[in-house]
């Protein structure tokens, strides 16, 4: 007979996030085809993350890139509002509020990738000049799209994009090989000439130094084994002089950086195929990405990177010293769009795709499984019984499903605990004639969580099996 505990720190457990695989992974990790399941929500419990709402609605007409957070002082009151970017041009200004309203500024033409809120003004990117909009906090503010003219519009063939950064006391822009200021006249002056074969893609903030992606193409999505690098830049050195070079430069594993962040002083750079973390003078793998993660498809919150997936939003990272780091993917269904998210409060995620904006704050998202990973027997086994421990007592309208799934991902639900059927209880025990449906022998299962309905927490899942007798 065996026993075979689902619980946060157990050997089948989800305290150490997703595993590589269902077939491979380390003590209290899961099989990473668990999504929407938030392992953090409730330190211990396992729950699904916040169910979503659309909040864009008819004023959102594009796709969302890019979002910044402003907090706009009219010399009364202090609000926090949000500014975001769209693939055919619209520029929004969206208000964090119970019900968030969404202004469209204006629509901006021959648009490209860049935003940024900098001093009270947004600047937002086009191929060959960079708008102003602000000052934020007036009454009517005015838009002006050639505040700083004079860039490059497309590399090799390719349109550039422009990422933007605030720093120190200016604002910079990537243009091609050069790294430019915009000046109080809204010209831009170049701080910085990188090689001529080379074109920034990527801008970060590392506190007294800049974090500067650059590669050999601007194609987004190449699988060319061209030339990438990391450049850290000290903000005085003007050339890649030997005499004056950039504070590093260390060439990159992949073609093209797409996105640059640094969380608890640590750098992680996203590629096509990879994120990775900057040990040194060189990279080291974090995760494999599903999809191409564009300028604001990441954002960083209590101690965790956030990042856009196909059709998910995923996390790596820990809220609390005490646990351990883990990667798990808490939101399902946010749509395959390469787009933004943006964590606008401490419990409220904004996500946006194709052509709509959603809200993460409240609630359960449903219908989402949590896997283990794969149990072995080396035998034939049978199920004999299922006991389910909850959090919190089931409320009306929960319904939690524990099912066994085998070798091929055939799922067969054994025990389905609702409050239709048991009222406000927390524990559940089943024997193997009381299952939901009859279950066959096995060699090998996953045990599988669905979260049906409701908001049910679970605490702890017990599985036990016993040898069947072999002819």
């Amino acid at each position: 007979m065996a026993t075979h505990r689902i619980s946060y720190a157990g050997n089948l457990g989800w305290a150490n996030g997703e595993a590589p695989s269902k077939l491979a992974g380390a003590i209290s990790s899961h099989d990473p085809a668990s999504v929407g399941v938030d392992i953090f929500r409730s330190i211990g419990e396992l729950r699904t993350g916040f169910a979503s709402t659309e909040i864009g609605g008819s004023n959102v007409t594009d796709n969302i890139t890019i979002m910044k957070i402003a907090s706009v002082w009219d010399g009364t009151t202090a609000t926090r509002e949000v500014f975001a970017y769209g693939t055919a041009g619209k520029l929004y200004r969206i208000t964090d509020a119970g019900t968030p309203s969404v202004t469209v500024i204006k629509t901006v033409t021959n648009n490209a990738d860049g935003l940024e809120v900098f001093n009270d003004y947004v600047y937002y990117a086009q191929t060959t000049q960079v708008g102003r909009y602000g000052s934020i906090a007036a009454v009517s503010p005015t838009a002006t799209d050639n505040y700083t003219t004079g860039l490059t519009g497309t590399w090799k063939n390719q349109t550039l994009k422009h990422p933007l950064l605030g720093w120190r006391t200016s604002l910079y822009i990537g243009d091609a090989n050069k790294l430019k200021v915009a000046v109080a006249s809204g010209a831009a002056t170049t701080s910085l000439t990188l090689d001529t074969d080379t074109v920034i893609t990527a801008l970060a903030d590392k506190g007294s130094t800049m974090l500067i992606g650059a590669g050999q193409e601007a194609v987004e999505d190449t699988e060319s084994k061209v030339q990438a690098w990391l450049f850290e830049w000290d903000g005085t050195s003007s050339t890649l002089a030997d005499t004056t070079k950039p504070t590093a430069r260390v060439p990159f594993p992949e073609p093209y950086i797409h996105n640059i962040q640094v969380m608890d002083g640590d750098v992680y750079v996203f590629g096509l195929h990879y994120l990775y973390k900057q040990v040194g003078t060189t990279f080291k793998i974090v995760t494999k990405l599903d999809c191409r993660v564009g300028l604001g498809g990441v954002d960083v919150h209590k101690g965790q990177l956030w990042f856009k997936g196909s059709n998910d939003i995923r996390a790596i990272g820990t809220p609390d010293p005490q646990l351990p780091v883990a990667r798990y993917r808490p939101y399902g269904a946010t749509g395959t769009s390469i787009t933004a998210i943006k964590w606008v409060q401490d419990s409220k995620l904004w996500v946006a795709d194709n052509n709509d904006l959603n809200e993460y704050k409240t609630g359960s998202q449903t219908g989402k499984t949590w896997y283990s990973r794969m149990v072995s027997f080396g035998q034939q086994e049978m199920i004999q019984e299922v006991k389910v421990y909850l959090a919190a007592n089931l409320a009306s309208g929960d319904d939690v499903r524990i099912q066994v799934v085998d070798e091929v991902g055939n799922a067969t639900t054994i025990a389905q605990f609702d409050f239709a059927t048991y009222g406000a209880v927390n524990e559940l025990t089943l024997k193997a004639h009381q299952f939901t449906t009859a279950i066959a022998h096995r060699s090998a299962m996953q045990i599988a969580v669905l979260f049906n309905a409701g908001a049910a927490r679970v605490r702890e899942v017990v599985v036990v099996t016993k040898p069947v007798a072999q002819p």
